[in-house]
Formats: structure tokens, C-alpha cells, sequence
């Protein structure tokens, strides 16, 4: 398929595309009312202790925020990975090779 990534819904020959996290249902409806009130603050910076939603996510998470401190937040899946590895003792990690997939 010349489409990749959630791109073939718009298309007659759609199946099913598994490359990409998409909910075929769309949003629920608690979510988009949860992006539009969130939007109110968009223009301010997340604070750097990532509070109070690293606190609330170990509430609902564990039920306590004892181990608060082995969350780790981050601006998607990229940056996170990018953070382990970076931080990890040398030799931890394997890095690579990481092109194997589009082969």
C-alpha cells in the first residue's frame, strides 16, 4: 500500500492498518471534553517537577504516590527512550541497529 500510518481510512480498500495506534471508534467523548478544558491553560509551560499530574497518575496507577519517584514522564515514546538511554551506565543498553524494521 502506498499509505502508511493510519492514512488509509480516507481510502475505498481499507482493512485494517495495525502500523499506528488509531481507535477506529475515534476519541471518547470524556477525552475530547478533557482536550478542550486542558486547551484553557496550553499557554503555560508544564512545570518541571511534572506536577500534579505525576502525583494523580501514581494514585490512579498504584493507589499511592509512595513510588512517585520511578515515574518517569516524557513527550512521547521518542524522548523517553532517548532519556534511558542516555542516563543508562555504559553497557546497559544495546543501542541499534534501530533501521531493521523498515527493511
Amino acid at each position: 500500500s502506498e499509505y502508511h500510518g493510519g492514512q488509509e481510512w480516507n481510502t475505498d480498500n481499507f482493512l485494517c492498518d495495525f502500523s499506528v495506534t488509531t481507535n477506529m471508534l475515534g476519541p471518547p467523548k470524556g477525552a475530547m471534553d478533557a482536550s478542550v478544558k486542558a486547551a484553557q491553560d496550553m499557554g503555560h509551560y508544564p512545570p518541571s517537577t511534572q506536577e500534579p499530574a505525576k502525583s494523580a497518575l501514581c494514585r490512579f496507577l498504584l493507589k499511592s504516590e509512595e513510588q512517585k519517584g520511578k515515574l518517569l514522564l516524557g513527550n512521547g515514546a521518542s524522548e523517553l527512550i532517548d532519556i534511558l538511554i542516555r542516563r543508562a551506565k555504559p553497557g546497559t543498553f544495546c543501542t541499534g541497529p534501530w533501521d531493521v524494521q523498515y527493511k
